[in-house]
């Protein structure tokens, strides 16, 4: 949305470019990671603070959906609450601000002299799965997800709820 958002006025006609990228990507020319990189290094010049600032920005726009209550609840009873996502750290981190608890694990950066010269850690499909072992996650209670690339981590879930615009559209559980 970051992107879309930026490509307005004189900078629309980036779109057209974006959806070369997008689907490069969606047919695994390229990857996602790759998509993210060029299109930071365009929009925002590899600029680590603007594109932090950028990010912080659009967390304010964002309508917290009604999950964010259930993730603020349990984060307050003490259980363990881990934000996993392709999004930017700096973007996650704005939105949870207020829930100190929630460990948070999204893209982060490599940068240099105030550039971002890649992406280091991108938590989107497999790589979830990698991040949570680092984590010495082995099992999930509970997963709310919005994205088939997150559909890899079911096996670990004792419950999973697909979520589409903060309302659960589809629900699974592992009987044991």
């Amino acid at each position: 949305e970051l992107f879309l958002h930026e490509m307005r006025g004189c900078k629309y006609p980036l779109r057209a470019y974006y959806v070369v990228l997008k689907v490069l990507s969606k047919s695994k020319i390229i990857t996602v990671r790759k998509e993210k990189e060029k299109m930071i290094q365009l929009l925002f010049g590899s600029d680590n603070a603007l594109f932090e600032r950028k990010c912080r920005e659009q967390a304010h726009t964002l309508l917290l959906s009604p999950l964010f209550d259930t993730l603020k609840e349990l984060a307050n009873t003490g259980e363990r609450v881990i934000v996993l996502s392709a999004s930017s750290v700096y973007l996650l981190e704005e939105v949870f601000k207020n829930l100190p608890a929630v460990e948070i694990i999204g893209t982060d950066f490599i940068c240099r002299s105030g550039k971002i010269q890649r992406i280091d850690k991108h938590p989107f499909s497999i790589e979830k799965y990698e991040l949570l072992s680092k984590y010495g996650v082995e099992e999930i209670y509970e997963m709310f997800y919005d994205s088939p690339s997150d559909e890899c981590l079911i096996p670990l879930c004792k419950k999973w709820h697909k979520v589409k615009d903060g309302v659960i559209i589809k629900a699974g559980e592992r009987t044991l």
